[in-house]
């Protein structure tokens, strides 16, 4: 016979008595289990419930209680301006405690949390901070998020080295505490204040919420910054991100385990394809799906809002020169083509693939089908500037067709990998264009000026790296390019979302530039976006 032994946030633990090897292999059958020898007693993932339920292995009466036991219990109230999907997400993470909020990127994640946050802080006295966590250019925007929502009701402290005067350890109590995920673990730096963070969050999150914007910064669970944070205890966690599969099946399990929800996802392993070069592919993606969603909720723009239209064109650009297909053929190796699908999927399979010769190579392929200028800047031992004969760039005259022919009736963000790309389209179009730009190398400062001029302006270009992939509202704009596609289909996302989000009037077209040779580079990066666009779908999608 088996009975529950036990019942937690992340598993059910069942114990079999009077001994039976039928009860046994029953519990064996199911997609994942584990055993304590020691006190006897076999793990199986709380969000597998229904599995056990379909095996007759717990009975419907068990089955409700727990289902009950775990239902929401807070009744979530607020005075502030949301809507009623808003409401709900804020109701999630206040009750599971331990949650992604997944939604679409433009449809208020950040707000959701104030609110949840906001009411944690009235209604717990235990909890004394809500520490957030983010990416650097996003730290004024939490500040000025809450200040909108909250006015003064409580403190907001940024931690950076201008709190040298007051010191970590004079925050007062109820105050929202914002900090970039670079200062989050251990390091011998000058500055004392930046040392003191990893020992000041451990000290504090035992009465924290903690928030994690853009948890995709945590994906690849071997960096110091996603260990670090994995360590800290706290009786509320929350990740915030509309692209939890950011590259990759296991970018969500690195963000489960800073939940500790992992358990509730089983082992890593039943995930992954392993082979001669080590993890060559993904598999169980709908069980997975099925578990994530116990600790996620995701809801789409188009279910939630009344956005306008948003309408993605591939623009196939066929007749590129034969001086500039003999360039590509000189570049293009078989290697780079076999290691491209590999390193992929696992970046420790590179290593064994000369990984720096393909990545090089690569970059170099794709600098040179954006403008062969941006060779003339490159400094590589993989390939002579001077054996580049070609001075034509197809792509970037039809570039340049595409913003003549929108450029009086509409605004424009057009996005590239290459800061020296930037660089030659704000020279060029300068001349005859308002144009504004984004990159990594501005201060935070001159990032705002350029938005804030951008969007007040009736007309205008915004030219910007991935730097700008996060944080930017730009839904003054209805026209995005994408003049090179990136690697990764959450940057994709990203890219698309800085205009289709709350806000957005106009109907929103995205332009996606794609030189189709069969020499091209740019093919086989389609075909990786295409892959990724289906893991995250299959993961993170309900099925119809």
């Amino acid at each position: 016979m088996i009975r529950i032994a036990s019942v937690d946030n992340n598993e059910i633990g069942l114990q079999i008595y009077p001994f039976s090897y039928d009860d046994v292999n029953a519990i064996k059958a199911l997609p994942s289990r584990r055993y304590n020898p020691k006190n006897k007693i076999w793990f199986v993932p709380l969000s597998d419930i229904d599995i056990l339920l379909e095996h007759n292995i717990i009975s419907k009466e068990d089955y409700n209680k727990i289902i009950q036991k775990q239902s929401p219990k807070t009744e979530f109230t607020t005075s502030l301006p949301l809507y009623s999907f808003q409401k709900e997400g804020a109701s999630f993470l206040i009750n599971k405690k331990s949650a992604l909020l997944a939604d679409e990127m433009g449809v208020g994640k950040t707000v959701q949390a104030i609110a949840a946050i906001d009411f944690i802080f009235e209604n717990n006295e235990d909890i004394k901070y809500a520490i957030i966590i983010c990416p650097a250019s996003l730290k004024l925007q939490w500040k000025n998020e809450i200040k909108k929502f909250l006015n003064d009701k409580y403190n907001i402290v940024i931690i950076d080295k201008k709190l040298r005067d007051k010191g970590l350890y004079n925050i007062p109590l109820k105050s929202f505490v914002i900090l970039n995920y670079e200062i989050t673990y251990e390091r011998k730096g000058k500055d004392k204040i930046i040392n003191d963070v990893p020992n000041f969050l451990q000290m504090i999150s035992k009465h924290s919420i903690i928030v994690i914007d853009e948890a995709q910064y945590i994906r690849n669970y071997k960096t110091k910054t996603a260990k670090s944070l994995k360590k800290l205890k706290a009786p509320y966690k929350f990740a915030l991100t509309g692209t939890p599969v950011f590259n990759k099946p296991t970018d969500i399990y690195s963000i489960s385990q800073f939940l500790s929800r992992n358990k509730s996802l089983g082992p890593l392993n039943q995930y992954l394809i392993k082979g001669y070069w080590g993890i060559v592919g993904f598999k169980n993606l709908e069980l997975l799906h099925d578990r994530v969603k116990y600790f996620m909720l995701r809801r789409k723009k188009e279910d939630l809002l009344d956005l306008p239209e948003k309408v993605i064109e591939n623009i196939i650009i066929t007749d590129i020169t034969d001086a500039e297909r003999r360039d590509l053929y000189y570049m293009m190796t078989g290697e780079i083509k076999e290691g491209l699908s590999l390193m992929d999927i696992n970046e420790d399979n590179a290593k064994k693939l000369n990984r720096f010769d393909i990545l090089g190579r690569l970059i170099l392929l794709k600098e040179y089908t954006d403008h062969p200028d941006l060779l003339k800047r490159t400094d590589s031992n993989i390939i002579k500037n001077d054996n580049i004969k070609s001075q034509y760039h197809t792509k970037y005259t039809y570039f340049k067709q595409l913003i003549s022919d929108y450029y009086s009736d509409n605004k424009i963000v057009v996005f590239t990998q290459f800061k020296k790309m930037l660089e030659i389209m704000v020279e060029d179009l300068s001349k005859y264009f308002h144009v504004y730009q984004l990159h990594g190398g501005q201060t935070k400062e001159e990032r705002q000026e350029q938005i804030d001029l951008f969007n007040k302006d009736k007309e205008g270009i915004f030219i910007s790296t991935d730097a700008g992939g996060v944080g930017l509202n730009l839904q003054t704009a209805n026209i995005l390019i994408n003049y090179d596609l990136p690697y990764s289909y959450g940057k994709y996302l990203q890219r698309i979302d800085r205009i289709h989000r709350i806000g957005q009037k106009n109907r929103v077209v995205i332009l996606n530039l794609i030189v189709k040779d069969v020499l091209s580079i740019e093919n086989e990066v389609k075909k990786i976006i295409d892959k990724k666009k289906n893991w995250f779908e299959e993961i993170l999608e309900d099925r119809k």
